[in-house]
């Protein structure tokens, strides 16, 4: 995987963080953005694919733990692993699907 493809990944894998983690309640909010931020801004200039690799791995188990403590939202989607995904032109792509009969 190149480091853009990793870096896009590692950026959108945040936002979904950030997302979740304004979601806690009031002083547990507020420390997680700070640690988040400090965590990225500190692992910026990180260029081993190896390492990137890593982060990304523990960003994504972060976002996995903050999924089981933040209740989901009504239209809620995931954006980091999991979802639905569906085949167009020969490609596996997100999408909604055809759930059980409905169109």
């Amino acid at each position: 995987m190149s480091s853009g493809a990793q870096r896009t990944q590692i950026l959108t894998a945040y936002k979904h963080a950030i997302k979740l983690i304004k979601r806690l309640p009031g002083e547990r909010r507020d420390a997680a953005l700070a640690e988040a931020r400090q965590s990225l801004r500190s692992h910026k200039d990180e260029s081993d694919p190896a390492k990137q690799l890593d982060l990304l791995k523990t960003l994504t188990a972060k976002i996995a733990y903050l999924r089981t403590i933040v209740p989901r939202r009504p239209g809620d989607e995931s954006l980091v692993g999991g979802g639905v995904f569906v085949f167009r032109n020969g490609e596996l792509v997100p999408g909604r699907g055809n759930i059980a009969g409905q169109r």
